[in-house]
């Protein structure tokens, strides 16, 4: 009787071993995904901004991302317009950012909007990180499958 309790209580602390070790790993692994995006991303290029029908490009732009901890967002753009030369800054968007796996969600908000919780475009991309880089690809806008999947790639940096 002595021995089958001490083997039913050795059972007992591996299995419990063995679920405590998996429920660690997955807080691990989302910890990680978010503590790598987390930061200021500039783009490595110059990223064309296109007319209301997506038809002309008006103008280029340097676009920074800055993902907080919180999960919130604020991206600034450093725009050149083609026509006049003249370059400025523009605080285009905010909102909330979400990862898991591979893939990247942001719900954009606007400056102009009276209520921040009420989110206009919500964009999801896959996400690698590739030599110290971050390589973002379209897949959905505002939940409508892309499909030209556009590919950016941004180097750590700090906000202008």
């Amino acid at each position: 009787m002595k021995r089958t309790l001490c083997f039913l209580v050795w059972a007992l602390l591996a299995i419990s071993s063995f679920s405590l070790v998996s429920c660690n790993d997955d807080d691990e692994n989302e910890k990680n995904e978010k503590n790598s995006l987390v930061g200021v991303w500039v783009s490595e290029e110059s990223i064309p901004q296109y007319d209301e029908d997506e038809q002309k490009v008006t103008a280029n732009a340097i676009v920074y991302f800055q993902f907080s901890e919180d999960g919130s967002f604020l991206e600034k753009d450093v725009i050149t317009k083609i026509r006049d030369g003249y370059t400025y800054t523009e605080t285009s968007t905010y909102g909330r950012w979400m990862a898991h796996g591979n893939t990247l969600k942001i719900s954009y908000s606007f400056e102009d909007i009276e209520d921040p919780r009420l989110y206009l475009d919500e964009i999801e991309f896959t996400y690698n990180i590739v030599n110290k880089k971050l390589i973002l690809t379209v897949q959905t806008i505002n939940n409508e499958v892309r499909d030209e999947h556009k590919t950016f790639t941004f180097v750590r940096g700090q906000m202008p």
